[in-house]
């Protein structure tokens, strides 16, 4: 079942790249410029509607903890800086690693399928934790869970990450990175 739609039409298995300076730029605050950057990462998200497990509601999986929500995922440890320099199929292949590694990490040991890469962006933002501000290459994932009964929602992560939720208005959440909100903004067919 397809829930979100293909910004850049990127498949897998394909060789196309997306140029780094096409992607949308997101930063959590104007006076975060370029030239305060000093960190470089990419990092790999699942989109998970509640869809794929044959609810009729298009409720979407998130994170809920102080700072506020976000999808499952993380950073991609293989891959140095944005990527750039990476043939793009293994790029992807090094993103979905990723994802089957924090989706066990956050969510638990429920069975996934990742369906495809659905949207690309570029997250500026200041963590406290490392105190740095970080250029983010953003990858998002279509995500089915296999058995979503299995979640229980408003438990706390396995990895003590945050809050499992089901959440029913993604867009009216209180976002970490804008371009996570914005991946489930273009890509969501039906709400």
């Amino acid at each position: 079942m397809k829930i979100f739609t293909n910004m850049f039409n990127i498949k897998s298995n394909s060789a196309k790249v997306n140029p780094i300076n096409l992607l949308p730029v997101f930063r959590q605050s104007p006076t975060l410029t370029d030239d305060k950057i000093n960190a470089y990462r990419t990092a790999a998200y699942a989109l998970i509607p509640r869809d794929s497990v044959g609810s009729e509601k298009s409720d979407v999986l998130v994170l809920k903890n102080s700072t506020g929500v976000f999808l499952p995922g993380g950073g991609v440890d293989e891959i140095d800086g944005l990527g750039e320099d990476i043939p793009h199929r293994q790029f992807l292949k090094l993103c979905e690693e990723t994802i089957k590694r924090e989706m066990e990490e956050e969510i638990g040991d429920s069975p996934i399928q990742i369906e495809e890469c659905v949207y690309e962006a570029i997250q500026v933002f200041h963590s406290p934790k490392a105190g740095k501000v970080i250029k983010q290459r953003c990858v998002f994932f279509e995500v089915f869970l296999e058995d979503g009964d299995s979640i229980d929602s408003s438990t706390i992560s396995p990895d003590n990450t945050g809050k499992i939720l089901w959440l029913p208005h993604p867009y009216n959440a209180n976002w970490f990175h804008q371009a996570q909100k914005r991946a489930l903004f273009d890509n969501a067919v039906k709400w």
